[in-house]
């Protein structure tokens, strides 16, 4: 249970910071129905980047989840995700505001 909340966590501040800089792991291109690699972009498509920052972040996530002695995911206090989950749904409305506004 410790390894995923631990995978929770990371997984959350992970994507937040692939979506803010956008690392996409891969990008779908829904007119050709093709997948490549985010680092290979074609700016005349248009792309669904959003698979490829779910995958970046998944990938962080079970990183930070295995390389973590599990002594210190022990010591998290689970009202730590409800914190940290509080602080990124502002972050996010924070930075699509621009759209708003």
């Amino acid at each position: 249970m410790d390894r995923l909340m631990l995978f929770s966590l990371t997984f959350c501040i992970a994507y937040i910071g692939v979506y803010y800089f956008n690392y996409p792991l891969f990008e779908y291109y829904p007119m050709t129905g093709e997948i490549r690699p985010g680092w290979d972009i074609d700016p005349a498509q248009q792309t669904i980047r959003w698979y490829g920052w779910l995958g970046t972040a998944a990938l962080v996530g079970f990183a930070f989840s295995w390389i973590i002695p599990r002594k210190w995911a022990a010591r998290l206090s689970p009202d730590i995700l409800w914190v940290v989950a509080v602080v990124l749904v502002v972050a996010v409305i924070m930075y699509e505001r621009r759209w708003f506004m």
